[in-house]
């Protein structure tokens, strides 16, 4: 019996799924000022459900953008929000 590539592919894309699936209602979610932002698995991290690029990275905080946001998070918990480089304010977990 040979078992063909394409249905070991989408048996793993799809078992993969599940397991994201399952571990997406504990990711930290954070909202405020008209924006979401999630962080996923300690590594994925979304403004508005689109990816965001790490900008700086120090021993206080991780600062992270998209667009015309930046998105500084703080070891403390804190989650600030900046907009064209003007403080916003702080969002909320939710």
């Amino acid at each position: 019996m040979m078992i063909s590539i394409r249905n070991t592919v989408l048996g793993l894309l799809m078992a993969g799924a599940s397991l994201v699936c399952q571990a997406a209602p504990g990711q930290p979610v954070y909202q405020g000022y008209g924006v979401r932002f999630t962080i996923e698995n300690g590594y994925f991290v979304y403004l508005n459900e689109k990816p965001c690029a790490l900008d700086e990275k120090t021993n206080k905080a991780a600062v992270y953008s998209s667009g015309l946001y930046q998105v500084i998070v703080y070891k403390s918990g804190k989650v600030s929000l900046m907009k064209q480089g003007v403080y916003v304010g702080d969002l909320r977990r939710s």
